[in-house]
């Protein structure tokens, strides 16, 4: 188990993770954006089941179940953001798709997400 400071690091490391994701959707960079989200996903499973295994039961047995702090509280966030990401991903494999199912030759997909026609050989 890792030092309480470098789960805090983590935490720190996700956030600059994501918004470089959301960079990449900006720049309508989808797959790499999806890619990353995909990483994005991966690594907070395992930090949140660090958090929930090890640091949670301590914390539950040293704190008890404090109002507006209790284990089951981080467990419902902890879900909660499971069902967000994966959500994201999802929406995100389906523009994805979309994109190479409908915008195919000389299309680019804006940021609302409408295939539109640009002129031959621009990108």
């Amino acid at each position: 188990m890792q030092e309480l400071a470098e789960l805090v690091d983590e935490h720190r490391a996700f956030e600059r993770l994501f918004l470089e994701q959301q960079e990449l959707i900006l720049k309508e960079r989808w797959r790499e954006a999806l890619d990353l989200l995909k990483k994005f996903r991966r690594q907070l499973e395992i930090h949140i089941l660090e958090e929930e295994e090890i640091l949670l039961p301590v914390y539950e047995s040293r704190a008890g179940s404090p109002p507006g702090g209790s284990p089951q509280q981080f467990r419902l966030e902890h879900n909660k953001m499971r069902h967000l990401l994966n959500s994201y991903v999802n929406r995100e494999r389906n523009l994805d798709l979309g994109l190479q199912q409908q915008c195919s030759g000389h299309h680019r997909f804006d940021r609302r997400a409408k295939c539109i026609q640009t002129p031959h050989g621009s990108s």
